[in-house]
């Protein structure tokens, strides 16, 4: 089954206020880009993850030295066929304690 597109720049909005501009090239199924903070108080020196047929999964090392997941699934309620949004959850390794609900903002995945 084709994957979900998900290279382009969009955003993810975190429950816990934070929002992430994130800036995303896609082969096949695996994801790198960049990404930083809407108010620039974090910048990523590395990104990475991958698209499974339903899942997303990113990981954000941050220049501060926090590693933040996103794991999310594709949501095509209200959508045509093969188009949708994510949603998902979010948080930092060293503190799993803390994470957050977040949904992409500004897109919608098409299945290649």
């Amino acid at each position: 089954m084709a994957n979900w597109q998900v290279g382009s720049n969009w955003d993810i909005v975190q429950g816990n206020g934070f929002r992430v501009h994130v800036f995303l090239t896609q082969n096949e199924d695996r994801i790198a880009g960049s990404a930083e903070t809407s108010d620039g108080s974090h910048v990523s020196s590395r990104l990475e993850g991958f698209v499974t047929d339903n899942e997303f999964h990113l990981s954000i090392l941050w220049k501060n030295g926090s590693d933040g997941r996103y794991i999310g699934s594709f949501k095509g309620k209200g959508f045509p066929a093969g188009q949708g949004v994510l949603e998902g959850f979010t948080g930092d390794l060293a503190h799993p304690e803390s994470s957050t609900k977040w949904f992409s903002e500004n897109v919608i995945f098409k299945r290649a």
